[in-house]
């Protein structure tokens, strides 16, 4: 004797379940990216501090391109989130 099983009606917010791990990762991209590009510009004027600006430009280079790039990223997460 095999008995049926019933099947369970599935929630309709499969969309929704499958956006919060991904604007999740976003967030947490763009938290790292603005604490590294503070970080990095921290270490670049202990640098220019005890080295010269010329041994910390890199770093502020590296400072600057992070910091690019959360801007981007925060304007296109606006931009999105819009539409």
């Amino acid at each position: 004797m095999k008995k049926k099983l019933k099947k369970t009606p599935q929630k309709q917010n499969k969309g929704k379940q499958a956006k919060q791990p991904k604007e999740k990762t976003e967030k947490l991209i763009n938290v790292i990216a603005l604490s590294l590009s503070v970080a990095f510009f921290m270490i670049g004027v202990h640098l220019t501090m005890t080295q010269g600006i010329q041994s910390s430009y890199f770093v502020f280079m590296i400072s600057v391109a992070l910091l690019f790039y959360y801007q981007l990223k925060k304007r296109k997460d606006n931009e999105s989130s819009q539409t």
